[in-house]
């Protein structure tokens, strides 16, 4: 098995494990122990791989990695852990990160046979930030090892403006940016004057492309230039925070008198939120001569949208209509959809009304039942706030490849009935009217034509 914790002269240090424990390394071996850099700040909001013989600053840059490899296994005595900690502090001495392995070893020895692992990231491992370079300690214990070292680490960083923070929201959000200005390592810390600043200032570009500022401050960089700890880059950070700004496109532009970096724009995209409203003509269909259902919607959306999404050219709304037979909202009866498309949303706000025939017909009537056990209670009893024949409709709106609309109607679906039921001709002492599928009609003569039943018997009203 391995232990693998990364790119330091890790034969120094497996070394020495075989020759203070001869007994043991026979069968264990430490094949890698220290740090390595997982990943490297490159843009923004995204990061790459980054693998290569030097340690490199980011966020989210390091990881210990531990591997042990057991040679023969065959013969591999029990052995007792008791501690297997890895640490990583700055020169100074100030602890930056621990971490400790001995139960995930210990388990792995209890079986006398590490997990073998070739190649990818070690069996055992843990990540951590690390947001400046600068000279640090990596330090490792393994007491049945007889391991107990520290190593320098240099790990290296380039001058850079970092930039963390969401760059899409939505409205009624606050919108907030950090930006961390670091003096990379190595460095000359007597090429900082002591009184570097950054000015932000905050535009609001128009659909003319045209940039109104809103808002502009100086902010001193005064932790750059950090005299007391000269083997670390110096870094200092500037927060920006909008209030819950309106939709639009903004533009934070750093600029700063510090000359070993470059300002630089960031863009943000406050997007807005679809509001619409979803109604049913009717709270009840009978499907015997309900074909359709008419559904009245009205919906609005702020310009500037976000761009339209294959396979769609222009900016385009779907809408789906779905029928459900249970309350968790999984057995279909049917779907319907609708297809909203105009070059005009490209430019203009959103403003919608319309009507919509819900396609009754394309109902699976077989699963129409009344009774069904899927309207029950746990208890085996009729849910008393729905009757037997209500259902859910689940309408959602996408804008542009995006959800942004949700909302579920109940509604009552009688299904077709190809002749009198049994619960209908009990009724044979009834003045009320009903439909051959069971649903009352308060007229005694039904306002609509078709085939009805009063006390049993069929009557045609025309």
């Amino acid at each position: 098995m391995t232990l693998a914790v990364a790119l330091i002269c890790t034969a120094m240090v497996t070394g020495e494990a075989v020759a203070q424990t001869p007994d043991v390394s026979k069968y264990f071996m430490v094949k890698e122990l220290g740090i390595r850099t997982l990943k490297k700040f490159t843009t923004d909001f995204n990061f790459e791989n980054y693998y290569g013989e030097q340690n490199w600053a980011g966020i989210q840059s390091m990881i210990f990695a531990l591997r042990i490899e057991n040679d023969d296994e065959d013969d591999i005595p029990e052995v007792e852990l008791k501690r297997c900690e890895t640490w990583f502090k700055d020169v100074y001495g100030r602890e930056i990160k621990r971490y400790d392995f001995t139960k995930e070893l210990d388990e792995a020895i209890g079986d006398y046979i590490f997990i073998s692992s070739s190649g990818g990231d070690a069996p055992f491992s843990a990540s951590f930030d690390l947001a400046r370079g600068g000279e640090y300690v990596f330090g490792c214990f393994i007491d049945f090892l007889n391991i107990d070292k520290e190593e320098p680490v240099t790990v290296y960083d380039n001058p850079t403006i970092r930039i963390v923070g969401d760059n899409v929201v939505k409205v009624g959000n606050d919108v907030q940016v950090t930006a961390f200005f670091n003096t990379g390592y190595p460095y000359d810390i007597n090429s900082l004057s002591g009184e570097e600043y950054a000015d932000v200032t905050l535009f609001r570009m128009e659909t003319d492309s045209t940039a109104y500022e809103l808002d502009k401050q100086r902010y001193p960089l005064l932790k750059l230039k950090d005299e007391a700890h000269p083997l670390l880059a110096g870094i200092d950070t500037v927060t920006v925070k909008m209030e819950k700004p309106e939709p639009g496109l903004y533009v934070l532009r750093y600029e700063t008198n510090w000359t070993a970096v470059e300002g630089r724009d960031i863009y943000i995209t406050v997007e807005d939120t679809l509001r619409a409203t979803v109604t049913l003509d009717k709270e009840a269909y009978d499907l015997a001569k309900d074909k359709s259902g008419r559904m009245t919607m009205t919906m609005d959306y702020r310009y500037p949208h976000i761009g339209a999404v294959n396979p769609d050219v222009e900016p385009t709304i779907r809408v789906f209509a779905t029928l459900f037979k249970d309350k968790e909202l999984k057995d279909t009866l049917m779907t319907d959809s609708l297809i909203l498309v105009s070059d005009t949303l490209a430019t203009k706000d959103l403003h919608y009304k319309g009507d919509w025939d819900l396609d009754w017909t394309k109902i699976d009537t077989a699963k129409l039942t009344e009774g069904d056990e899927d309207n029950q209670t746990n208890e085996g009893e009729a849910d008393s706030t729905e009757g037997d024949n209500t259902f859910k409709l689940k309408v959602t709106i996408h804008f542009n490849g995006s959800q942004q609309f949700e909302k579920v109607i109940p509604v009552a679906m009688a299904p077709v009935s190809v002749g009198i039921s049994p619960a209908t001709a009990l009724r044979s002492d009834d003045e009320a009217t009903y439909t051959l599928s069971g649903l009352r009609v308060n007229a005694q003569r039904p306002h609509q034509s078709g085939i009805y039943v009063r006390k049993g018997k069929k009557i045609v009203s025309k």
